[in-house]
């Protein structure tokens, strides 16, 4: 019973479950009856499906998760002027690079860096809470640095991405493509929440990091995946 409770408090269970299992399920069975770009796309339907559960159940409403629903929009028009996976497959890597674009943007342009409003979504501390934080200035420069952290590491994510869609067959980047995500983000996010307790407790201002747990953590970073 102690380790099927495990199993179930795991951080990572839902990424696990909706963007590799069932993915790699669907589209092994969808193939042998269907043409192999409606396989893929249908192999996509449980990350969509966990997104919109992300914004509408629990109101995780922020910009990462609507690109992730334009872009799984955009693969319906995508399918009705090609039959080639691989480009529905380059649709992802394009919504990654388009993230991690906007969170340079954030920390030239936005009132507040896309990594500490992502992280609104993730803590227990009340909105006026995290709004008095990030008026602190080592709380905002530790964060800025994260979004441009953040930001290079979506735009080689996607980078490395395309280039296996290019070397690979289809039905090898089916198998490969989700686990991109939990090489590159998961040594990422526990750099980054190592960062956080380092930086963000300096000169004893904020008592623990605003992000208490590696727990924390690991949902903000199975939510862009």
């Amino acid at each position: 019973m102690g380790i099927v409770q495990r199993v179930l408090d795991w951080p990572h269970l839902p990424m696990v479950v909706f963007n590799l299992i069932l993915p790699l399920a669907i589209f092994n069975i969808a193939k042998e009856h269907t043409t192999q770009i409606v396989a893929v796309f249908l192999s996509g339907i449980p990350p969509m499906v966990k997104t919109l559960v992300q914004v509408f159940a629990y109101n995780k409403k922020d910009v990462i998760s609507i690109v992730q629903i334009i872009s799984t929009s955009f693969s319906v028009v995508i399918m009705l002027f090609t039959d080639d996976a691989k480009v529905l497959l380059v649709k992802d890597s394009l919504s990654t690079v388009t993230i991690g674009i906007l969170y340079f943007l954030s920390v030239a342009y936005f009132h507040e860096d896309m990594f500490f409003t992502f992280r609104r979504h993730f803590t227990s501390r009340s909105p006026e809470e995290m709004d008095a934080m990030y008026m602190l200035p080592h709380v905002r420069q530790t964060s800025r640095h994260l979004s441009i952290v953040w930001g290079f590491g979506m735009i080689i994510e996607a980078s490395i991405r395309i280039a296996l869609i290019v070397l690979l067959s289809v039905q090898t980047m089916v198998y490969v493509s989700p686990i991109i995500p939990m090489v590159c983000f998961w040594p990422l996010g526990f750099w980054s929440f190592k960062y956080l307790q380092a930086h963000e407790t300096k000169a004893g201002e904020v008592g623990k990091p605003l992000l208490s747990t590696s727990k924390e953590v690991d949902y903000q970073v199975d939510s862009l995946a």
